[in-house]
């Protein structure tokens, strides 16, 4: 595949995009020559295919087509610097027909493309169980929604003044009837490929509200909400129709978000989140100090809670680096007046140390592992 084709087309127009075709064509005869025959497959992907040619041989042809692109093309007043991704599969061994061969070496490409083009990569039969399990997971998400598949545990969020419990993070699982439990990790970024974070955002905003609108008192429950979901303007709406259904206030959701949002921020992400301020909800800033490293966006927002990312909680007992971050956030949160979670915490001598350094609220298997729904309402009342 040229890389990034449809770039140079639009950018440059259909004409240049031709030129460049013919220019990669004459490229791989020249190097290929008469050890193998090419084809223009279609669009801007090539197959070469070479007789009698071992995995080693493969790999060689591959490099050579990568070093002569890096000439460069010269297409009239253009000099285009166009890169390839390459992806190889070798018979027998990598698949005994011509329809196994070309998936395989597909699959290859993509792997190639997924490491940042400009390289080749070679088949290996992890490429294939790799792809088949997303597969199975992509067409399982659309049954797991529907279904009744997926669940929500809680996790509480405990106070260190007085041990109570404040908020109970909501935690999406699924268990695939297959694969078994697919962890939020693997299973939540390929719904947002496909199109479905919307849908499961929705789902999981009702059946959290729901759950605690049944618990005493004025607990909260926390939602993550995926950066992509926040690119819709429908998130707004559909929090208001969850409050509205389930009778919860706005004050007792807590919408937790992580500092990725800000890489990508075309103004969408500003807005949405004004508008949630608006509702009467409160915004928590989740896995500070692991991603945009920019403090500007906590004079912009205003964040209620500070969740630290449970990584520094990890080493904190031997790591004095850990020790004077921590310590820094839990001051820089007392002064803006935010709330601060320890996430993570499973010894007595981490919470010792977030209480040291004057967190508010913890979170870890220290005090509880996620539960189910009928179990969170017994723990919050006791």
């Amino acid at each position: 595949d040229i890389d990034r084709f449809k770039e140079i087309n639009d950018s440059l127009g259909h004409m240049v995009g031709d030129q460049l075709l013919r220019a990669v064509a004459d490229r791989l005869n020249e190097v290929v020559q008469g050890r193998g025959r090419i084809a223009r497959f279609g669009g801007d992907e090539f197959v070469i295919i070479c007789p009698d040619t071992d995995r080693v041989t493969a790999a060689l042809i591959a490099q050579e087509i990568i070093s002569y692109f890096a000439h460069g093309f010269d297409l009239g007043e253009h000099h285009l610097q166009a890169t390839a991704s390459i992806g190889y599969a070798v018979a027998p061994q990598d698949g005994r027909d011509m329809d196994e061969l070309m998936q395989h070496a597909d699959l290859a490409l993509y792997e190639a493309k997924g490491k940042g083009r400009n390289r080749a990569s070679s088949f290996n039969w992890s490429l294939k169980e790799r792809f088949n399990r997303l597969h199975e997971i992509e067409t399982g998400l659309r049954r797991a929604l529907a279904g009744g598949e997926l669940m929500l545990l809680f996790q509480p969020i405990v106070a260190l003044e007085n041990g109570h419990i404040d908020a109970c993070e909501a935690l999406l699982r699924w268990h695939h009837p297959v694969l078994g439990p697919i962890p939020p990790s693997e299973f939540i970024p390929i719904a947002e490929s496909m199109g479905m974070i919307e849908a499961m955002t929705d789902w999981v905003l009702r059946q959290a509200c729901i759950a605690a609108a049944s618990w005493p008192g004025e607990v909260r429950v926390a939602i993550n909400i995926s950066p992509a979901s926040l690119k819709s303007t429908e998130l707004p709406a559909n929090v208001i129709a969850a409050l509205l259904e389930t009778g919860l206030p706005a004050r007792r959701l807590e919408l937790e978000v992580t500092e990725s949002i800000f890489l990508d921020d075309s103004g969408q992400t500003n807005m949405i989140l004004r508008e949630l301020q608006r509702i009467g909800l409160r915004l928590a800033l989740d896995d500070f100090g692991t991603g945009y490293s920019s403090l500007s966006y906590l004079r912009s927002y205003r964040f209620d809670t500070l969740k630290v990312d449970q990584s520094f909680m990890a080493g904190i007992s031997a790591n004095p680096e850990d020790r004077a971050i921590v310590r820094a956030i839990g001051n820089l949160a007392r002064d803006l007046k935010m709330d601060t979670v320890a996430e993570g915490i499973e010894t007595p001598d981490q919470l010792q140390h977030a209480r040291e350094a004057g967190f508010t609220n913890v979170q870890g298997y220290l005090c509880s592992r996620p539960v189910p729904t009928e179990c969170i309402a017994e723990m919050i009342a006791a």
